[in-house]
């Protein structure tokens, strides 16, 4: 059983990374357009960007890799009871 909970844990940790890093590469492209199309080089992060991508994209960057760890965190918390009860 504990091998089991060891294995999950692990393809769960690398389906979190992989996400995380595809949303951030996601949303570096979108700043890469964004600056490109400005001309400016270096933004720095600020409400400016946050205006000019949009409330809705930007959410949706936040949201995803944090759904991804708490629904992770909660499969974790599953077997561990059923660890405990046996």
């Amino acid at each position: 059983m504990l091998k089991k909970v060891v294995m999950v844990n692990i393809i769960l940790s690398i389906v979190e990374v992989m996400s995380i890093w595809w949303f951030n590469f996601q949303f570096k492209n979108a700043f890469t357009i964004i600056n490109e199309s400005d001309g400016f080089k270096n933004i720095a992060f600020g409400i400016w960007k946050i205006k000019v991508i949009g409330q809705s994209e930007l959410q949706t960057v936040i949201n995803y890799p944090l759904c991804i760890a708490l629904l992770i965190l909660l499969i974790n918390l599953i077997f561990i009871k059923k660890i405990s009860k046996n």
